[in-house]
């Protein structure tokens, strides 16, 4: 007989990529239950993946929205949807000020059971200027930017001994834009 089995899982590519795939395997097995053969297909569907998650996210962050709260409350129910969405340790937001000339650490999230207070604290007393850190950079450019292990413990992060501590192994940031201009930018870290 013929015994199906389909599963998903995560793959760490030698770039340093996460690619979803998907694997489906038929046993051919003996009357006894013996395994004879098994046939197996794989295909990438981070691709699926991704556009779900987005989904699932724009859908989280529409209904915090739409509850009105204050801006801080609202905010760290934001980052939280996000870092869990994410698969995130930290996930902070910074207001840009002064004209979009620098970004300041309005607020904060990280996961209960993740030891990064001193990246979270070293975090909320950093102010970026223009073209300066994984969020100056954002600002600059008005693109997310995403940074591997290397990058976050290379001399130009603010931040490297407190990731280094806290075990950070990636990170990434995107603008908020309101009006096509920038309201602030997310950070995420991930020590996985």
């Amino acid at each position: 007989g013929l015994k199906p089995r389909a599963i998903e899982f995560r793959i760490l590519r030698p770039d340093g990529t996460l690619r979803w795939i998907e694997r489906h395997n038929t046993q051919s097995v003996s009357g006894t239950g013996e395994v004879l053969k098994i046939f197996a297909v794989e295909r990438d569907i981070t691709t699926q993946k991704e556009s779900d998650l987005r989904r699932q996210l724009q859908h989280s962050v529409t209904e915090v929205l739409a509850q009105g709260a204050a801006l801080p409350v609202t905010i760290r129910q934001i980052l939280e949807i996000l870092a869990r969405g994410l698969s995130s340790n930290v996930c902070a937001y910074w207001t840009a000020e002064k004209g979009l000339r620098s970004l300041r650490c309005m607020e904060v999230w990280q996961r209960p059971e993740s030891d990064m207070d001193d990246f979270v604290a070293a975090s909320r007393v950093l102010t970026f200027s223009h073209g300066e850190g994984l969020g100056g950079c954002v600002l600059a450019s008005r693109e997310s930017k995403f940074m591997t292990e290397s990058d976050l413990l290379a001399d130009g992060f603010q931040r490297r001994d407190a990731a280094k501590a806290a075990g950070i192994r990636t990170g990434g940031a995107f603008p908020i834009m309101l009006r096509g201009e920038i309201f602030g930018v997310i950070e995420f870290f991930t020590a996985e």
